[in-house]
């Protein structure tokens, strides 16, 4: 029994067409606090809770920041992907 490959997300597609380096400098753009939200969660495995109480803010504060970390990330590397295909 094969199983179906689930349709690629954007943010999947945008990072496959990107390389290593477009990925980093995507991190680098983002404000101070927002990329070090971003990298203790998506990078190191910590809870919102856990970088919650080690920047001294809320728990909704880091979700939140951490969300708009991804997506300014996604819609660089999108902008990237475009670039290259152009």
């Amino acid at each position: 029994m094969s199983r179906k490959k689930s349709p690629k997300t954007p943010r999947q597609s945008a990072t496959e067409a990107t390389s290593d380096r477009d990925f980093k400098s995507a991190i680098a753009d983002l404000p101070d606090t927002i990329r070090w939200i971003v990298i203790l969660g998506e990078r190191d495995g910590l809870s919102s809770s856990e970088i919650a109480k080690l920047a001294g803010v809320s728990e909704s504060l880091v979700e939140a920041m951490r969300q708009r970390g991804l997506a300014l990330i996604q819609t660089e590397l999108e902008m990237v992907a475009r670039k290259k295909k152009s």
